[in-house]
């Protein structure tokens, strides 16, 4: 019983990370490593990407 309440928070707060990311991903083309800076968004007159 106690190790459900250790882990239940961790584990709702890494469920709803995943679905934020996964939603942004859908809905406006954002990619975790371009909301860190890593890599920009597509279609922002890069090669590759659509103009």
């Amino acid at each position: 019983m106690l190790s459900t309440f250790m882990l239940g928070g961790p584990l709702s707060v890494t469920a709803l990370s995943a679905w934020q990311v996964r939603r942004l991903r859908s809905h406006r083309g954002i990619t975790l490593a371009s909301a860190l800076g890593r890599r920009p968004p597509h279609g922002h007159g890069l090669p590759g990407g659509p103009r």
